[in-house]
């Protein structure tokens, strides 16, 4: 048996606001979809040119920030910080053991 879109309850309507400040229906979710694209297409063009700047910078200049070649390709990772930061601390952990 075919249940209608009535009453499976999605809103087709064009809604022209709600409680929430936003809109209703189909034409709202559609709006916020579109949204949502748009900022991860900027979020990824942005991303791209820091990526550009950092391959561009000497090994020098990479080493001084902490950073080698082969860490540029997870450095947006969003865990590349932290799971970096626990490594300099085992590292540094390991050294005072061995000078003490």
């Amino acid at each position: 048996m075919a249940i209608g879109i009535a009453e499976r309850g999605i809103d087709l309507s064009l809604g022209h606001g709600s409680r929430r400040g936003g809109t209703d229906g189909l034409i709202g979710v559609a709006a916020r979809g579109v949204a949502a694209v748009a900022t991860w297409f900027a979020a990824q063009r942005e991303r791209r040119a820091m990526r550009r700047e950092l391959v561009g910078l000497s090994d020098r200049d990479l080493a001084d920030m902490g950073l080698s070649r082969c860490d540029l390709r997870y450095v947006f990772d969003k865990d590349f910080a932290v799971n970096r930061a626990a490594e300099r601390a085992a590292l540094c952990g390991r050294f005072r053991q061995a000078a003490g």
